[in-house]
């Protein structure tokens, strides 16, 4: 089935922000933190959010010495007021869009303007924003309920930051014919416009339109309507479990948004469940070859045999040897940390890549026995090499195999003082370092132990090469990952320096390894397939403009066009070999 993702579908700003704030109140108080209200409009994220410590204030609605949010859609100023005075520690997650909406109507409405709201009365964002109307106020969410206002009154007409523009437009144009002095200000959020807008562009597009999110949520609900008033059959549903896929299959290509309260994943998982419905009347062969591409993907032989690819172009650019050994011994290292790992590290990849995890949960037996043989196989071969190399392999594939289980002994946090860091993985950034530091290391180091040969300097280069490349690698899934990392606590490069800043080092890492490839031909440190790799480094600096840009599909195609770029490593590497 052919998937087209609308680029702003997910969390919106107002949202992310919120629930960063949540997060970081709940990691600093150490303790229960309690929202004015769910949080998002997201009954599953909810959930994680409660695992976290992050809960909706009890019934009883006592806020003594406790830590509250208030979430997105802000509260009234009064109740802000009575939070403050009941002791409490109020954290204002306000979306700043809403908080605009405030503020116009406190202006205006100290200038003697009654306030019409578009929106919907009982939405938390509306009754927060009615709270800030002192000279009167009326709420319509259609223009058939439009109040009788007195002749001469001074009107300021705002919306719900999630409303559709066409009804404020429609209430404008009505009170227009009614007030001399009216006063409309289109406080719909950009996020919104531009959500809004998309649908309608996608549904010119596709045969069909799927809207992932809250069955609460009124902007989700209100980007089904759209969906809907363009003629295009347009399913609502919460989780790829409401998906019908005996219906999908009769479509060819199906387009999917999300509401601002939608994490990645969800949506993530949706359009993986899509990708694999074969549509009604359509050839079986390319969808078994489809399948079969993605269990390549998901059991991680794709990533294994880019491994083994991106090795052979290091030794190429080192100017060293290379035998089927080096090869097969980076294969199968590869493939078995890798996959091993997913099954040691399941909190965040349950969120980040569900479908993968299902894939993985289905075929545990064959997967689990088919990554120890891969790991002895490995051994085995860096065995017959040597010593050296066969020490270094056993220790990687200790560290390797351990790093997301507790192996640290107490008595040394205890120490050092750091009694949350119980496993290599609960050290911050750990992972995208070590990932690049492994591949590095058994690509370059290992085979250059048994070749006296070759000149540090010559090994030192290519180390710093792979380790580079793979470190663009695992940053940029990372960034991909951010949502999922941070609501389990998973302390990631992004995570820890946040999304930004690791989108500015992914474009400095691009450039600096195309700097090296330049500088290592020219003074001679490396062979001249340095040039040639400059290939690579526009590759990779590729994908992160189209992954920045919300330009790729998610799923295993996203993980499949980044590694590609290694095999295109080992092909440009075979040629100038050849040459």
């Amino acid at each position: 089935m052919r998937v087209k993702l609308a680029k702003t579908a997910g969390f919106c700003m107002g949202v992310r922000k919120a629930v960063e704030k949540a997060l970081t109140a709940a990691e600093e108080m150490g303790g229960p933190v309690y929202t004015h209200g769910p949080l998002i409009h997201n009954n599953q994220v909810l959930e994680v959010l409660a695992g976290r410590g992050i809960i909706p204030l009890p019934e009883d609605g006592n806020t003594s010495d406790k830590t509250v949010v208030i979430r997105a859609h802000g509260i009234p100023p009064a109740l802000r007021k009575e939070l403050r005075e009941s002791g409490a520690r109020v954290v204002n997650a306000t979306c700043p869009r809403v908080a605009k909406v405030q503020s116009i109507i406190k202006r205006y409405s100290g200038k003697g303007y009654f306030c019409v709201i578009v929106g919907d009365e009982n939405h938390a964002e509306v009754v927060g924003l009615k709270g800030f109307a002192k000279d009167g106020v009326a709420v319509v969410s259609d223009v058939g309920e439009l109040p009788e206002l007195p002749d001469g009154e001074k009107v300021l007409v705002v919306a719900q930051t999630t409303q559709s523009d066409d009804r404020f437009q429609e209430v404008v144009d009505l009170l227009s014919g009614r007030h001399a002095d009216l006063l409309p200000i289109n406080t719909i959020c950009d996020s919104t416009h531009r959500r809004q807008s998309e649908i309608r562009s996608l549904a010119r597009e596709v045969d069909a339109l799927v809207v992932v999110g809250g069955f609460h949520s009124g902007n989700t609900r209100r980007l089904a309507e759209i969906g809907r008033s363009a003629g295009v059959p347009t399913f609502h549903v919460e989780t790829a479990q409401g998906l019908d896929r005996n219906l999908l299959s009769r479509f060819k290509t199906i387009g999917v948004t999300a509401g601002a309260s939608t994490p990645n994943w969800m949506i993530k998982n949706v359009v993986e469940e899509i990708h694999r419905i074969r549509p009604f009347g359509t050839a079986r062969l390319p969808y078994v070859m489809q399948e079969l591409f993605r269990a390549v993907v998901w059991s991680n032989l794709f990533v294994a045999l880019a491994a083994a690819s991106l090795g052979y172009a290091a030794l190429s650019l080192m100017g060293a040897s290379h035998t089927p050994s080096q090869f097969f011994i980076v294969l199968n290292y590869v493939y078995a940390m890798h996959l091993l790992n997913r099954y040691t590290d399941q909190p965040a990849a349950r969120f980040n890549d569900p479908a993968r995890v299902k894939f993985l949960e289905e075929n545990r037996l064959l997967l689990m026995g088919s990554g120890i043989v891969a790991t002895l196989l490995a051994l085995g071969l860096s065995a017959s090499m040597g010593l050296v190399p066969f020490g270094l392999l056993l220790v990687m594939s200790f560290f390797g195999i351990t790093y997301a289980i507790p192996v640290i002994p107490r008595w040394w946090l205890r120490w050092i003082k750091l009694p949350e860091i119980k496993t290599l993985k609960d050290i911050p950034g750990s992972k995208t370092f070590f990932i690049a530091a492994a591949w590095a290391l058994v690509t370059t180091v290992i085979p250059a132990s048994v070749q006296p040969g070759l000149s540090v300097s010559r090994v030192a280069y290519g180390f710093l090469v792979i380790f580079i490349m793979v470190l663009i690698r695992s940053a940029l899934f990372d960034l991909l990952d951010l949502q999922g990392d941070r609501l389990v606590g998973k302390e990631t490069i992004p995570v820890f320096i946040g999304k930004h800043n690791t989108s500015t080092l992914l474009w400095m890492l691009t450039a600096l390894l195309g700097l090296v490839f330049v500088l290592g031909a020219g003074t001679g440190i490396a062979t001249g397939l340095s040039y040639g790799l400059l290939a690579v480094a526009g590759y990779l600096a590729g994908n992160i403009y189209i992954h920045q840009r919300g330009l790729a599909s998610l799923g295993y195609r996203t993980e499949a066009l980044l590694e590609t770029g290694f095999i295109l490593a080992g092909l440009i590497a075979l040629i100038y070999r050849a040459i």
